[in-house]
């Protein structure tokens, strides 16, 4: 069974996604996130919200480490680390 507060970043981690795949509806190619205002907050938006991925995936990590063990297939680390090289900690 979860514990309480992984069950909360987790269900972070889903609305952040749900966001991130609302967004990306308004863009059809890379360009768009440079050639107007709007695309600019969109790439913007989606970088935050990225950024709160990792910091949720590491307070889980903080919490129950087991449950990175017990899902290997996802690539944990690399999902903590996009958070420390986005703030050029390294």
């Amino acid at each position: 069974m979860l514990d309480d507060s992984v069950k909360d970043n987790l269900q972070g981690m889903m609305e952040c996604i749900e966001l991130i795949e609302e967004r990306f509806l308004e863009i059809d190619q890379a360009d768009d996130f440079v050639l107007t205002v709007d695309g600019v907050l969109i790439l913007d938006s989606i970088c935050m919200r990225l950024q709160v991925i990792g910091e949720l995936s590491k307070n889980i990590d903080k919490i129950d480490r087991s449950l990175f063990e017990r899902h290997p297939e996802i690539e944990w680390p690399k999902i903590m680390s996009k958070i420390i090289e986005s703030e050029g900690v390294r």
